[in-house]
């Protein structure tokens, strides 16, 4: 492929730039990427910027109780707990290596420390957990809310903003019990179809951010991605020690996890990788992998 086919192809249809996380979606683990006017794309990159400069100024106030710091913050604290076992961490894999479904040992650690935490959870978290992720209405009403304002949850009504904060508590006692990484998987629709990681938006060129204000549904294993995107469709394959484990350990068709809202990622690369589909042949997939720059 020529080197100008590659550089047109970069270019979104109407000359703007790319969100991935813009558009709304009813599918806990679909992004709807939309194509906004650059001015447009800036300001809101500008308005999250000024936000977590705020945040700043809230943790360094004096006199104010931990709750109260949380409950004025536009964005959740990462509150994911050290990883002191280096076998806990998980790396972003080579092009090459071919991703397999998360072992049943994976999904039983996990579950374990989900079911550690849900016999902690207050009634009113859970709730709001349940219908969040049980309701797909209420899971695009909520992102699409989150969307409207660059993912700051103080510029919602009291109702939305409660609703959403006690799912960020939610994630936060996960996070805390955890100690270990996670690589997951959430599929994006793209402006138009891609072959070839070259032909991707500038937006998800290697070095850039992207910052997601929705809530994230993911998987653990690409394989239960297909039913759920096209053909055409991306996937972003996440290195992140973020969010909730929600699967099962039973089963092997069910990892999904939950990211919170408010999170940056800078793309590391972008390729055509083989997967796991068990009980069928090798698949393969456009991945675009990202890593979690919130550390702190």
């Amino acid at each position: 492929m020529s080197s100008a086919r590659r550089s047109r192809n970069r270019v979104t249809p109407d000359g703007g730039a790319f969100d991935p996380d813009r558009g709304s979606s009813g599918e806990l683990e679909k992004k709807q990427g939309v194509v906004l006017p650059h001015a447009s794309f800036a300001d809101r990159a500008a308005n999250r910027e000024h936000a977590r400069g705020l945040d700043t100024d809230i943790e360094g106030l004096p006199g104010l109780t931990r709750a109260r710091r949380d409950l004025e913050r536009a964005f959740p604290r990462n509150t994911a707990a050290p990883i002191m076992n280096e076998r806990k961490r998980r790396s972003l894999p080579a092009a090459i290596e071919l991703r397999r479904s998360l072992s049943a040992r994976q999904r039983n650690a996990r579950s374990a420390t989900k079911r550690t935490v849900e016999q902690s959870v207050p009634r009113a978290q859970h709730r709001a957990m349940s219908t969040l992720i049980g309701d797909p209405d209420n899971w695009k009403r909520t992102n699409d809310a989150l969307s409207d304002v660059n993912g700051d949850a103080v510029r919602l009504d009291d109702d939305q903003r409660r609703h959403i904060q006690r799912v960020d508590r939610a994630i936060q006692r996960y996070e805390r019990e955890s100690g270990r990484g996670h690589l997951v998987y959430t599929v994006v629709s793209l402006p138009h179809a891609v072959i070839h990681p070259s032909e991707l938006p500038e937006t998800l060129s290697p070095g850039s951010v992207i910052a997601f204000d929705r809530f994230t549904g993911a998987r653990h294993s690409i394989h239960e991605l297909d039913a759920h995107s096209h053909p055409t469709d991306a996937v972003f394959e996440i290195q992140t020690t973020r969010g909730l484990y929600l699967g099962a350990s039973d089963k092997g068709d069910d990892t999904s996890h939950l990211l919170p809202r408010g999170t940056r990622y800078r793309v590391v690369n972008s390729h055509i990788v083989p997967y796991e589909r068990p009980g069928q042949s090798v698949g393969e997939r456009l991945v675009v992998q990202l890593e979690d720059i919130d550390t702190d």
